[in-house]
């Protein structure tokens, strides 16, 4: 029946050759393993079928690939039922394991120093862009946060920052020797040649004196926040007190 329900997906359904090549496998494992036990797919219950599951899940297979196993069961069962050769769907709602959700991929060292080297610090703007880069690196901010930093939530003696984050909750962050030593060059060699005689309560600024938006913050050095969109997936602040190498 195995061989029947295949050639219904490639001649009804016109699934994929991939695909199909998956479902032979994963009916192929199930046939094993009901000759295992001493009978045939079309006799095992609905305890025998949870069996089978678990034991796809303790070999090694990729959730998602059980998840797969899963679904051609489930679609066996069906065609069983349609073809009248049994009375109850035992894989009826039988369900796939959880997926596990995609580990993060993260920066070795060696690319993060790269990354942080990318501003060219002789300029203003590249003084400015270390400055948020070695915050972001240090404190884990989202970057709507980093831009809405002002010059008063500073505590770089203390080592701390206020940020407003979601939800408009004030919350204190700390800042590492690294982070706190490029705010205080970018105070005072760069930010105010960026002001050009203005007033502004925020501390990183775009090139015409006023507040850093977010927009400009991605805009602000295309190569080096190419690079930050990995750090940002990576989630480091995830992983800040246990394996931070500038804190």
């Amino acid at each position: 029946m195995i061989r029947a329900y295949l050639d219904h997906l490639r001649v009804e359904r016109r699934l994929a050759r991939h695909t199909l090549e998956s479902y032979a496998r994963d009916l192929s494992a199930l046939a094993a393993f009901a000759d295992e036990i001493g009978g045939r797919p079309e006799t095992l219950d609905r305890a025998a079928l949870e069996a089978f599951v678990r034991r796809q899940m303790t070999r090694g297979l990729s959730p998602r690939s059980v998840a797969r196993a899963v679904a051609a069961v489930r679609g066996f069962y069906r065609f069983l039922m349609l073809d009248r050769r049994l009375d109850r769907n035992p894989a009826d709602d039988l369900q796939p394991p959880r997926a596990w959700p995609a580990l993060p991929k993260f920066l070795s060292l060696e690319e993060v120093d790269r990354l942080i080297a990318q501003p060219d610090v002789a300029t203003p703007r590249g003084l400015r862009d270390r400055a948020m880069i070695e915050l972001l690196y240090a404190t884990g901010l989202r970057v709507t946060e980093l831009v809405g930093v002002r010059v008063a939530d500073l505590h770089l003696e203390e080592h701390y920052l206020t940020c407003i984050g979601k939800g408009r909750k004030e919350r204190l962050v700390p800042i590492g020797d690294q982070a706190s030593v490029w705010i205080r060059r970018y105070q005072s060699d760069a930010r105010r040649g960026l002001l050009s005689g203005r007033a502004s309560p925020r501390l990183f600024l775009n090139a015409r004196g006023g507040p850093l938006s977010r927009v400009g913050f991605w805009n602000a050095d295309l190569s080096t926040t190419q690079i930050y969109t990995h750090v940002l997936a990576a989630r480091l602040r995830t992983i800040y007190d246990r394996f931070h190498p500038r804190g």
